[in-house]
This record gives C-alpha cells, sequence and structure tokens, in this order.
C-alpha cells in the first residue's frame, strides 16, 4: 500500500493532494518476491525506486569472507534505491525477508518528479538521509552498546518506525525475524540472543506473540535502550504544523 510511504513522508513535511497524486502515478508497476528473493543486487545497475508496500527487506553487503552484514530492515514504507539517478551500479543488496510486495517508480519518472515537485523531492531526499542516519546508528549500536541495550535498541527504532508509517495497535507491530537472524543482525551467538530476549521478557520490556511483538511500558523500554529517536527524524512535519 502507498499510503504507509506517504504516512512515512508525512513525518518530513505536509504534503499536498497533487504531490501525492504524483507518487501514486509515478508508480508504474509492482513487483512480488518471495522469502530469499533478491530484490536489488550488488553490481547491478539500479532501474528505479522500490517501496515496500508489505513484507520486510533487509540492506546488507556480503563480506569478502562470505559473511554477510545487515545494515538495516526495509518495513512497509520504506522506500529504496532514492539514489537511483546518481549511480551506475549499487554498492550493496536489497534482499527479501520475508515475501514482499514493492511498487516500482522508474528512472525516468523519478527526474521528473524532482524537476516538477520540489517540496517532494525534498521529502525523498529526507528519506534518503534517514536510511543513511539508521546506518551510522547501527554502527554504533553495534560497536558501543551491550548486548541486552544493543536489541533493546532495535525493538525501538522499529517500533517507531512501523508507527510512523501507520503498522501498529497499541505499541505492537509485526516483527517476523527469528532469533537466529537477531543473532546475525546484532553480531551475537543464537545462545546469546536468546538469553537476552528472555531477559527482556522477563523484565516486562517486550511481549512475543507469534510474528507479533508488544512493548508493554515504551517510556521503561527506551530508558534501558537509552534510545533517542532524533536520528530517525520524524518530526519535523509536527513541527511546520506548529509554526504555520
Amino acid at each position: 500500500m502507498l499510503s504507509y510511504c506517504i504516512n512515512r513522508l508525512s513525518a518530513y513535511t505536509v504534503l499536498s493532494s497533487a504531490e501525492k497524486s504524483a507518487l501514486k502515478d509515478a508508480v508504474e508497476s509492482e513487483r512480488h518476491y518471495a522469502k530469499g528473493d533478491h530484490i536489488v543486487s550488488a553490481g547491478s545497475e539500479p532501474k528505479g525506486i522500490h517501496i515496500i508496500y508489505s513484507g520486510w527487506a533487509s540492506r546488507y553487503k556480503l563480506l569478502d569472507n562470505g559473511q554477510e552484514h545487515i545494515m538495516a530492515y526495509l518495513i512497509p514504507g520504506d522506500m529504496c534505491d532514492i539514489h537511483i539517478t546518481l549511480l551506475t551500479r549499487m554498492d550493496h543488496s536489497i534482499r527479501a525477508e520475508t515475501s514482499v510486495t514493492a511498487g516500482i517508480i522508474k528512472n525516468e519518472s523519478v527526474d521528473q518528479i524532482l524537476w516538477q515537485y520540489p517540496r517532494l523531492a525534498r521529502a525523498l531526499f529526507w528519506s534518503m538521509m534517514v536510511d543513511e542516519s539508521i546506518t551510522r546508528e547501527w554502527l554504533i549500536n553495534l560497536a558501543g552498546r551491550s548486548a541486552e541495550v544493543r536489541i533493546a535498541h532495535l525493538f525501538c527504532e522499529m517500533l517507531v518506525r512501523s508507527k510512523v508509517a501507520g503498522l501498529t495497535q497499541d505499541d505492537s507491530f509485526y516483527f517476523p525475524l527469528n532469533q537466529v537472524k537477531i543473532s546475525d543482525t546484532m553480531g551475537l551467538t543464537p545462545v546469546h540472543t536468546n538469553r537476552v530476549l528472555q531477559g527482556l521478557r522477563k523484565k516486562d520490556l517486550l511481549l512475543f506473540k507469534q510474528k507479533y511483538v508488544q512493548i508493554p511500558d515504551w517510556k521503561r523500554l527506551k530508558e534501558f535502550a537509552n534510545f533517542n529517536d532524533d536520528y530517525l527524524h520524524m518530526y519535523l512535519a509536527e513541527k511546520q504544523k506548529h509554526s504555520s
């Protein structure tokens, strides 16, 4: 659903009906990906922006020793490859972690948006900036935080991002990753990850039900994770509303 993307971009600016329609009209096709499929592969020539409609994907790089390093997760409303008009080949890959449906905006349509709708163009650049900011925060997470805080911080981020896109209900959100995937993402062993998750459950900071996570006390989890959402830059549109 494109509405998730519009919700996300609206965290940066107040989009007009014409700008929303322009974004909708720019989507020229829709494609479905099975779990494990590559949406974009490193070394390939980017053909267009992908907007995640449903499912989760990961942004990752493959190291020389064959190991993967995940840099971010993409959820409904997220956009990938926004820099396509600047690049001739991708330097990382994007893979479906669940079944994924994505809308595609071709390069030519991106150029048209950039020229004709400057405020929408700024919103797209903001989205790219947030992606880069998330990567920086993940580097800090891996290098400078304990395992418990590291994992709690991940859940804080995914709640905020899901809430902005309109994907949450009562601080509950879809989280399809299993413990092995979490351990790989956080640079931990599966045994250590299981121990940390059990500890967060016992502290009543996280509740798991099938593929959903509920946060019973958002304030307590934020304090535990020392989480500050400034790096997500999800508050600019609200400031614009108050200043207008």
